[in-house]
C-alpha cells in the first residue's frame, strides 16, 4: 500500500472557531 491510498485529494479548511458538529458534518461529505 501507498501513502496515496491514505490521503484524501479534497482537502478542506475550517478555522478555528468552526464547531465540532460543522466539522463532522463535512467529514460526512
Amino acid at each position: 500500500m501507498a501513502v496515496k491510498d491514505f490521503m484524501t485529494r479534497k482537502v478542506v479548511y475550517i478555522s478555528p472557531d468552526t464547531t465540532v458538529s460543522h466539522a463532522a458534518d463535512l467529514m460526512r461529505e
